[in-house]
């Protein structure tokens, strides 16, 4: 049996660390790929700023469906959600 089998423990922290560094790009990412999606929505015209409104519809509902689940308690709801903006994404 390879050692780290035997000591489960042993792998803990660098897999700690990983996921640490792994969740803070995530989220930075999150951060600047929302912060370029309204950027992009305040020097659209037209057609274009069109789209990105019902990008944007859209997007409300799968983080409705996100959200509302786990203030609701009803687990469907957040099936119903997700299923709109799946429906709706293409649409935009």
């Amino acid at each position: 049996m390879p050692p780290a089998l035997r000591r489960p423990s042993a792998c803990a922290p660098p897999i700690l660390t990983i996921a640490i560094v792994g969740e803070t790009i995530y989220g930075v990412a999150f951060i600047l790929s929302a912060i370029a999606v309204f950027l992009r929505f305040r020097r659209s015209r037209g057609d274009e700023r069109q789209q990105m409104k019902w990008m944007t519809f859209a997007a409300i509902f799968l983080v409705a469906g996100l959200v509302l689940p786990d203030l609701v308690g009803i687990e469907e709801t957040g099936d119903v959600f997700f299923a709109l903006s799946v429906c709706l994404l293409p649409l935009a």
